[in-house]
């Protein structure tokens, strides 16, 4: 890995002097790592600021899954990081299964907002080719909704799974536009405020294997 300590190296660290105050110092040593994530959170204990950090952490600095299994797949993960990275992606999903379990209502009301933009994308555009969009978003570099993207080749994952209408953070498809084969898409996604979330536009091509490929613009 270029000379750098493994990411469980640093996720060891990290566990040790967390509670020490001097996480930026670890941090800082380590600039090299796209990354720097921490696993076992059981062992931080930030009291009321606990959730929070850790959500902050997790959304910042961990690697997506499709990232994670490319880099075990070019050996530049071991078995064991690759499972404690998975295990992070995991741990976020079961809180907010937990948030879901504590605020029905809530969860309720943006499964509904959601299942609404998904029918009106399908009835604009068709399922297949939201679907592609997705898979697409997935793969744009330093893209902050891929990690919510990774699985959307999945036909069995209905497409409002993959929106996120006022859950934190957000993710939105403002509007799609085809020409000549061509797509322009208008995202939304980060802060769930009125107008605090990041807009882009993105623009999709196909490649000489008739996949689409994202890029923003």
């Amino acid at each position: 890995m270029s000379g750098n300590p493994s990411y469980l190296e640093i996720l060891i660290e990290l566990q040790i002097t967390m509670d020490s105050g001097v996480m930026g110092e670890v941090l800082n040593r380590n600039q090299g790592l796209e990354s720097c994530p921490v696993s076992s959170m059981s062992l931080l204990d930030f009291g009321d600021c606990r959730p929070l950090f850790i959500k902050l952490f997790l959304r910042t600095m961990l690697p997506t899954p499709r990232e994670i299994f490319a880099s075990f797949e070019k050996g530049e993960l071991e078995r064991e990081e690759l499972h404690a990275l998975m295990a992070l992606h995991a741990r976020e999903l079961i809180q907010e299964m937990d948030e879901d379990y504590q605020n029905p209502a809530a969860a309720w009301f943006e499964s509904l907002l959601a299942r609404r933009a998904s029918n009106r994308l399908v009835k604009l555009h068709g399922g297949r080719v939201i679907r592609e969009i997705l898979c697409a978003l997935a793969d744009v570099p330093d893209f902050p909704p891929a990690r919510y993207l990774w699985n959307a080749g999945h036909p069995d994952v209905p497409l409002h799974c993959f929106l996120r209408m006022r859950r934190e953070p957000v993710f939105r498809i403002l509007s799609v536009s085809a020409n000549s084969g061509e797509f322009r898409v208008s995202v939304e996604y980060g802060n769930a405020a009125k107008g605090k979330a990041t807009r882009q536009i993105l623009q999709l091509k196909r490649d000489e294997q008739w996949k689409l490929k994202a890029r923003v613009i």
